[in-house]
């Protein structure tokens, strides 16, 4: 695949030692793991909820809208399947009286994934979870702060769900999922569910793969504007994977990442570790009997693949079964945290261009199967809950370093931009700015509504972490029609969050085409007409172009051009040699989103010249008939025919045809065979085309008659 960077940072010194095949190279990178003094952090005392059967899930986000990190964990205490705790703003946290009812199975509650996103784009974080046996379920935030089973996603065919994620994957605004089939019985591919725009889900058909997957994480990996995923597997059965967004929300390009063959991976990250615009893979591996590392970066070298990165983290031997991405250290360079079943959880500081000094963090549990980090207490540093198995809880810990510098929320972005890139909406900003994380090392989020300060369109209610879209735009495919409003918040690399932008408005356009799809003869002039309209009043004066294409596929511009009436009309003259799908464009203007009409395709009738032939001949001799033919065909091929009949008993008796070559001639064709009628009287000859792969047949329009003695 071939990636745009936003900006290139040096990068590290690597050497390939494997490779594998798929879109593009993939190498593995050697380098030698740095050790370093660890870091503390300071535990609660505060025990949440009761981890199922060692199996732990932990999201983070504003679930009360009240302005601070909230916890959702995987937890039986009450008998469901999750819990929330909330925030009183200062690290405590008190547990909330909502329940969240589960199908009922006899199988131990194993949930394997939490994701909190604004399905239903109402303002306030909703819930979906992947629990093994029962499928995905969906919770929604009502506006007392209930929340509420709105719907289950059984999967009959697949008899353990894992690895669930959310992201906007056919770009009309709202959140999609994505999880995998793990232990699918009969299949276990990895399934995507459609949002109808209000937080129901929808199976688009999709079956990708046939992997155990234990996680998924979206993240646009090729920079095109469209969301992509990564997916991770168990029991060194499958390799990890990328996946590939086709810009429809259709993942048809999957290519393994090297070296994960026989991994047995847990979890899974994207984030830009080297600060070049691209994103890496951070996965959290307990098993590679080769590399000197088990859980491992794959450094995204845009159109050179992924490079494994080895040694960087987890030592072999280690088995770590969560990881999280954030500037920990307040130094402005993405950090990993990774969560360690066995030896202690490691905090490994990034360098700024992919390098890593591991750490153990000190006062965190023996046994976690779950980690994420959040600036909990509103002191400007991050902090880390964990789910412990040997405790069976989740635990809070403050980072209490006095040595760090205090992070402040960042600026946000300027020079918001709207403008129609094909079937899209590309709205495009200039980057924000932060006291400590460097531009590239910021990420946005976007909201977009129908009114001022709305975000019924897109939903700026974002869970904690990264923002949206880690590049300087956001591609979205929006009704032909109404006015938008629109902002986007700066995200920096401690997730702190900027006020939202000035806001920026944008309106659609309607570009449609009124004329037919037309057959016309060589030389004749075909008018493509329509109309412009916005919000369906017409817009007048604006310039529209045609554009041409022999495949109806990839159309080109035409300098042929036309101005909108007072009615909105427009007319668009061509004179097609052969067939030609005609469509109009209006770029746009600095108010007005640009459009494109649907295509309208035009058949051509070659030219087919009366054939020229001696008006007497003699029926033992040949003699040269020669023809006519526009456009301009192939010297040396054989376009043309010459049919023959005779006038026999009082009617035309066709005696078949012969093939005519053709020649360069002026600016068209000329054709030439010798013919021979062998028998007297009255003959006529007629020329003939058949269709070809831009024309359709056609007869010349009249006969050269001869006379055979």
């Amino acid at each position: 695949m071939t990636v745009p960077a936003r900006e290139h940072a040096q990068p590290c010194t690597r050497s390939a030692v494997a490779a594998i095949a798929c879109a593009a190279a993939f190498l593995v990178l050697c380098a030698l793991p740095t050790e370093a003094a660890a870091f503390s952090l300071a535990g609660t005392g505060q025990s949440l909820g009761s981890i199922p059967n060692g199996v732990g899930s932990i999201a983070v986000g504003d679930m009360d809208s009240d302005g601070d990190a909230d916890i959702v964990v995987a937890s039986q205490s009450r008998g469901a399947i999750i819990e929330i705790y909330l925030n009183d703003g200062h690290g405590s946290f008190a547990s909330t009286e909502d329940t969240f009812p589960v199908t009922s199975d006899p199988n131990p509650l194993w949930n394997f994934g939490i994701v909190l996103r604004d399905f239903d784009k109402d303002g306030r974080l909703d819930i979906a979870t992947a629990d093994a046996w029962r499928g995905v379920s969906v919770y929604t935030n009502s506006p007392g702060g209930d929340f509420s089973l709105s719907q289950t996603i059984l999967v009959p065919a697949v008899n353990e769900v894992k690895g669930i994620d959310a992201a906007d994957i056919d770009l009309d605004g709202d959140d999609d999922l994505v999880f995998g089939g793990h232990n699918g019985d009969p299949d276990r591919a990895d399934r995507v569910y459609l949002n109808n725009g209000s937080g129901r889900f929808t199976d688009s058909g999709q079956r990708i793969g046939d992997d155990v997957t234990w996680d998924t994480v979206f993240g646009d990996l090729d920079n095109d504007g469209d969301p992509d995923y990564v997916s991770v597997n168990r029991y060194r059965e499958n390799p990890a994977k990328v996946h590939i967004n086709n810009g429809r929300g259709v993942f048809s390009n999957s290519a393994p990442l090297p070296t994960t063959q026989d991994d047995d991976s847990y979890d899974v990250k994207l984030a830009d570790l080297d600060l070049d615009g691209l994103l890496e893979v951070v996965v959290a591996d307990s098993f590679d009997p080769v590399h000197s590392s088990t859980s491992k970066i794959f450094r995204n070298g845009g159109a050179a693949g992924f490079e494994l990165m080895e040694g960087l983290l987890s030592p072999a031997g280690s088995e770590a079964k969560s990881v999280d991405v954030v500037d920990l250290t307040n130094d402005g360079v993405p950090d990993i945290v990774l969560g360690n079943w066995n030896g202690g959880d490691d905090l490994c500081r990034g360098d700024g261009q992919g390098g890593f000094i591991r750490e153990t963090l000190e006062g965190l549990p023996a046994q976690t199967v779950a980690i994420a980090a959040a600036d909990f207490d509103g002191d400007g540093r991050i902090d880390v809950v964990t789910g412990d198995a040997l405790s069976g809880t989740y635990t809070v810990h403050l980072n209490n370093e006095d040595s760090l510098a205090r992070n402040a929320p960042p600026a946000p972005p300027s020079a918001l931009h709207a403008a129609s890139r094909d079937a899209r909406v590309r709205l495009s900003w200039a980057p924000g700015s932060d006291s400590i994380t460097p531009p590239n090392g910021l990420t946005y989020n976007v909201r977009v509504g129908t009114g001022p300060g709305k975000s019924d369109v897109v939903s700026g209610c974002a869970a904690n972490g990264p923002g949206q879209v880690h590049v300087l735009f956001r591609d979205l495919r929006l009704p032909a029609t109404g006015t938008f409003y629109w902002s986007v918040q700066t995200v920096d690399g401690s997730f702190a969050r900027s006020t939202w932008s000035s806001e920026a408005t944008f309106t659609m356009t309607r570009l449609a085409r009124t004329s037919s799809s037309s057959i016309v003869s060589y030389g004749a002039t075909y008018y493509f007409t329509g109309n412009l309209t916005s919000n369906s009043r017409p817009l007048a004066g604006q310039r529209v172009f045609l554009e041409r294409s022999a495949d109806g596929t990839f159309f080109y511009a035409t300098t042929i051009a036309a101005t909108t009436t007072a009615t909105g009309t427009f007319s668009l003259s061509a004179k097609p040699t052969a067939r030609t799908w005609y469509r109009a464009r209006f770029s746009g203007t600095a108010t007005h989103i640009g459009s494109v009409s649907t295509a309208a395709v035009v058949s051509v009738r070659a030219y087919v010249g009366t054939p020229v032939a001696p008006s007497a001949m003699y029926r033992t001799r040949y003699y040269p008939v020669y023809g006519y033919l526009k456009p301009r065909h192939t010297p040396g091929t054989y376009p043309m025919r010459i049919y023959k009949y005779r006038y026999v008993s009082g009617r035309w008796r066709s005696y078949g045809y012969v093939k005519a070559k053709a020649y360069d001639y002026s600016s068209y064709t000329k054709s030439k065979v010798l013919v021979k009628l062998p028998y007297g009287g009255r003959w006529r000859l007629r020329a003939y085309h058949p269709a070809d792969s831009g024309h359709l047949a056609s007869w010349s329009r009249g006969y050269d008659y001869v006379t055979v003695r």
